[in-house]
């Protein structure tokens, strides 16, 4: 392939990078989420990490021994076809409510991507110059970091439940409700799982599409039949590197998988200090106190608008400024959704209001922070 030929397998590459790290980090979720979708002990719960990492385990030497007479690429297809039918089969797994059909889900997607893995890394550093190789799997390895963070979003979005089922919340619900909120629960990992086969299956047919280079052919003829114990003791480093990689696994699963549950269990309600700054209204605040804080952002935001525009160099009349700023002197809520509400009406009249008033200003940025699991942020165009 030519230089100019490998923009579009690198970006596939790069791909792949993101879409195991997607699955990997919402496994800590799904830890969380099946103690109470599927009536589980945290132990029994725990089995998803093992589950998962056991198809690394099973799949990585037949993964390799394909790819080596079958090549790189239909190695790659035959991952993200593992990797999209485990996925989508979380849809019939969340209907019939069967554990060992979501660890069979899990197995899956893992025995996928232990094909994927094997090849991108080595893949990357053939779509390229050579002395650019180490900056090519740096900038590939970043997506995923990305898809790491992302992943407790999607799942704190479409996975949890709205509403937290507290053994005091429990026991005033009866026998059918709570049957009923466990199947709803158990049905929203169905969404999620369904758009991330979906995604996986269209990265599949583009690497089908895609002209890649077969790597690894001539060095791999070359080198002829080597064992896996021949090598170890050919190479010390080798060996050395695989219990490294495996102490680095498990305390990766342990802090993954428990991290959100230990947190939502032990500390519920403490958070860092920025948490806490960002965050400054609860779903329990009185409507008096969502009122008083209320007021509060809109001086906030009145203060913070005036302030810029004087930075500007404006020194003009400000009546007209006053007068806009004081259709929003009181404010009253009743529920933190119609703080939300409110505050999002006085950015929107900012940005139409201020630039027709005193014509071009510098970018203006304000924003407001409300409820757990919302941050309305704002940030006005220039004129």
């Amino acid at each position: 392939m030519t230089k100019n030929n490998y923009f579009l397998p690198f970006a596939l590459v790069c791909s792949l990078f993101f879409l195991w790290g997607i699955v990997n980090s919402l496994n800590g979720t799904l830890i969380r989420h099946f103690q109470f979708a599927l009536d589980l002990e945290r132990w029994q719960a725990g089995i998803v990490d093992s589950a998962f990492y056991f198809g690394y385990f099973v799949m990585a030497l037949p993964a390799g021994m394909f790819m080596r007479k079958y090549g790189y690429k239909k190695g790659i297809l035959a991952g993200l076809a593992l990797y999209a039918i485990g996925a989508l089969l979380f849809y019939p797994a969340a209907n019939i409510r069967v554990y060992a059909f979501f660890l069979f889900c899990l197995f899956t997607i893992a025995s996928g991507l232990a094909f994927l893995e094997t090849a991108a890394n080595l893949y990357v550093t053939v779509l390229g110059p050579k002395e650019k190789s180490e900056f090519r799997i740096n900038l590939a390895q970043s997506f995923n970091g990305i898809s790491i963070v992302l992943g407790p979003i999607i799942g704190s979005l479409f996975i949890f439940s709205k509403k937290d089922y507290t053994a005091e919340v429990l026991a005033t619900m009866t026998a059918d409700e709570i049957s009923q909120a466990r199947l709803e629960s158990a049905l929203s990992v169905q969404g999620p799982y369904l758009v991330v086969g979906a995604i996986v299956a269209f990265v599949a047919l583009l690497f089908w599409l895609t002209k890649m280079p077969e790597i690894g052919r001539e060095e791999e003829a070359a080198a002829g039949d080597v064992s896996i114990g021949g090598l170890l003791k050919k190479y010390p480093h080798l060996a050395l590197g695989v219990v490294a990689q495996f102490a680095n696994v498990g305390a990766q699963a342990t802090l993954w998988g428990y991290f959100v549950d230990f947190k939502v269990e032990l500390a519920r309600d403490s958070h860092l200090g920025f948490v806490n700054s960002l965050y400054r209204v609860a779903a329990d605040m009185t409507p008096e106190q969502i009122h008083e804080l209320g007021n509060q952002e809109v001086a906030r935001i009145r203060a913070l608008m005036e302030e810029e525009i004087r930075a500007s160099g404006f020194r003009g009349n400000f009546t007209a400024f006053q007068r806009f700023l004081r259709t929003d002197r009181q404010f009253y809520a009743q529920t933190p959704e119609e703080l939300i509400a409110h505050a999002s009406e006085v950015a929107k009249r900012a940005d139409g209001e201020l630039p027709r008033l005193f014509g071009t200003l510098p970018r203006l940025s304000y924003g407001i922070r409300v409820i757990p699991d919302v941050s309305l942020n704002h940030t006005g165009s220039d004129s």
